[in-house]
């Protein structure tokens, strides 16, 4: 709810001070629209929303502006390659360790760490194919119980139990 006095924004459960009177945190919950009204403070409706990981707002026409899609899919062939990382350097001890002096590695690791880089390969190739902004949206968006790294952006495999 963006309530605003004298043009400026009063966040809800904030207290605030006007001509002289100090209101506690819980005014603008508990006030009626006379209340407000006596003091001057608008309630402002708030204007349409948008997804901002793929639109930068608004044009003057009301219609969305889309960010550019080539900077879009690097951004998140470079996420896949860091959560990737991120995932496979927990057990690198285990592959230093065994180039170090020999000890093996869990065979569920080795198929674990396989799979970990097969899932990259599938997500960034099915980036590599994206055209299209909604393309990329409904990729990005779809989850599914099948665990399809091709089509489920949010899908990497579990760490086996050590």
């Amino acid at each position: 709810m963006p309530y605003q006095l004298a043009g400026k924004n009063l966040p809800l459960d904030r207290p605030f001070k006007t001509a002289g009177t100090q209101f506690p945190s819980n005014w603008l919950r508990l006030s009626t629209a006379v209340d407000r009204e006596a003091y001057g403070i608008t309630f402002v409706e708030e204007g349409p929303s948008f997804d901002s990981r793929f639109y930068t707002g608004f044009d003057s026409d009301g219609n969305l502006v889309a960010k550019d899609l080539d900077e879009l899919l690097a951004f998140y062939k470079r996420e896949v390659n860091e959560i990737a990382g991120g995932l496979l350097s927990k057990t690198d001890w285990m592959v230093i360790r065994k180039a170090d002096i020999g000890t093996a590695i869990p065979d569920s690791y080795v198929s674990w760490r396989q799979s970990i880089r097969n899932c990259n390969e599938a997500k960034i190739t099915a980036l590599s194919l994206i055209t299209t902004l909604s393309e990329l949206i409904t990729y990005i968006d779809t989850v599914t119980t099948e665990g399809d790294a091709s089509a489920d952006y949010t899908y990497w495999p579990a760490e086996p139990a050590a």
